[in-house]
């Protein structure tokens, strides 16, 4: 009786048992990347310590005033994508424990009563014997051997929860990208607003030179009409921008995880002298990182060894499995009397005919395997030529911003000389309002350019692998200084 109570003891602390993944098998926090103990790591599990997702689904104060770093911070915590990916990477650490389960043995205990009757006909008239009795018991299996089977199996988990690591990696990129977006949009719409002000300032001081000269009689009402036409427009250009940048607000707010309505200013960052040659490598070193660093190919990776892994499964199923099983049973019958019973087995089962089914099983493990392989290389093609795409946006955003400032100076120059030169009787209207029309598009011209650079920057990083490395390199810019065409008018 003793060993059947130590065996109960040790199955129910067994089952008992829950075990937390051990520090960098998966990701620490949902808003938190997961980092590989050591590169090229595709047959085991590398060995962050897992915390339970404290600020997923909880209200967090933020300041009045808050910048694209604390907003990047709140986004991470509290996104759902980043959530479910951090919890399907845990469901997958639990798939690795299950296959690894299959290395321990199966205890079983339980209890039993049994009530039998016997009929007998040896003698004149025969007996009937009745018998009662209940007892416990303790069963142990264990698989000694399966050809790979269990070693396969442990492996295809292991691939898979590099797989959902890597793709939490790819959540989080794909979280930060969105809000850096939104958040470009933002600030690049709220510079266009201010150059609107401007324009607007502009449209009144060529609506002032109009009147002027109509009051001394060197101009018609016509000039007044156009140059009050001109100032029409420029209001209704602020009044679009005022509405595009209020839309937008909200998709920032949307994309960090907070209501549209939340009743929060998001900080202005100025438009400096950007490091236009922040990104300095060859195209072919970039492409070379992205090979390296980019979370969606590494899960694609992890996804080919998991199906070639299911491969090993299936081809062990056609193999015979050699088990070890022990039982121990203690009966009391009725009356006061015992018995034990031992029992220990070793027995070999083999798959003799499956109905054809084994064949078909590894022949569609076979080709979830190539289709895996061809994905990776479809999605490697597409991954690569984005890097190559991004890198020439880049660029060409980084030389735009040197020529949309030449455009700016000199239809800004254009403009002063069209403003004296109407002033002094000289011009005409038609010129002054054409100089005023080309130095808003100028302007308008000059934030875009500084905005694609920005995105254009934030999707080259992305697709390299490394934005949420670098979160906050969009407004690492120099000292914030105003950008000339936001200078007021005096």
């Amino acid at each position: 009786m003793s060993r059947l109570c130590h065996l109960s003891v040790i199955a129910c602390i067994l089952c008992g048992c829950s075990f937390d993944p051990p520090p960098g098998v998966t990701p620490p926090a949902p808003g938190k990347q997961w980092q590989a103990a050591h590169a090229g790591a595709s047959s085991s599990v590398p060995v962050v310590a897992s915390t339970a997702p404290s600020m997923v689904g909880e209200h967090v104060d933020l300041p009045s005033s808050v910048s694209l770093g604390e907003l990047l911070d709140y986004a991470l915590k509290t996104n759902p994508l980043t959530s479910s990916s951090w919890y399907h990477a845990r469901a997958a650490y639990a798939d690795v424990g299950v296959a690894r389960a299959s290395y321990f043995p199966r205890i079983d205990v339980g209890l039993e009563g049994e009530r039998s009757r016997r009929y007998s006909n040896v003698g004149v008239n025969g007996n009937t014997v009745y018998n009662k009795r209940g007892g416990s018991y303790a069963a142990l299996d264990y698989m000694l051997f399966d050809f790979g089977g269990r070693e396969a199996r442990i492996d295809q988990a292991q691939q898979a929860l590099i797989a959902a690591n890597y793709g939490h990696n790819a959540a989080v990129e794909q979280v930060v990208l969105q809000l850096q977006r939104s958040y470009c949009q933002y600030v690049a719409l709220r510079f266009l607003v201010k150059s609107f002000v401007v324009g607007v300032k502009d449209a009144e001081v060529n609506l002032d030179a109009a009147q002027n000269r109509r009051s001394a009689g060197v101009a018609t009402i016509a000039d007044v009409l156009q140059a009050r036409t001109a100032l029409s427009r420029a209001q209704y250009s602020l009044q679009s921008a005022q509405g595009q940048m209020a839309a937008v607000r909200g998709a920032v707010l949307t994309a960090a995880g907070l209501k549209p309505s939340a009743p929060i200013d998001i900080a202005e960052v100025s438009f400096s002298e950007l490091p236009t040659e922040g990104v300095n490598d060859e195209v072919e070193t970039l492409i070379a990182q992205a090979e390296a660093n980019n979370p969606e190919l590494a899960s694609g990776k992890a996804r080919v060894a998991t199906a070639n892994e299911h491969v090993r499964v299936v081809r062990s199923q056609g193999y015979p499995v050699i088990g070890l099983g022990a039982r121990v049973d203690r009966w009391n019958y009725v009356g006061g009397t015992s018995s034990d019973d031992y029992t220990a087995t070793l027995g070999l089962t083999f798959p003799l005919f499956t109905g054809f089914s084994y064949s078909y099983e590894l022949e569609k493990a076979k080709a979830e395997a190539a289709r895996a392989a061809s994905d990776y290389r479809l999605l490697e093609d597409e991954r690569m030529l984005a890097v190559w795409t991004d890198y020439y946006a880049y660029k060409t955003a980084a030389q735009q911003i040197k020529t949309t400032a030449d455009m700016f100076a000199s239809a800004q120059q254009s403009y002063d000389v069209a403003l004296g030169r109407y002033k002094e009787g000289v011009g005409s209207i038609l010129d002054l309002l054409s100089a005023q029309s080309a130095l808003e598009e100028s302007r308008a011209t000059q934030v875009k350019s500084y905005a694609d650079w920005y995105l254009s920057l934030a999707q080259l990083r992305f697709d390299i692998g490394t934005l949420a490395a670098e979160p906050l390199a969009l407004v690492a810019t120099a000292q914030p200084t105003q950008m000339n065409l936001l200078q007021e008018k005096k």
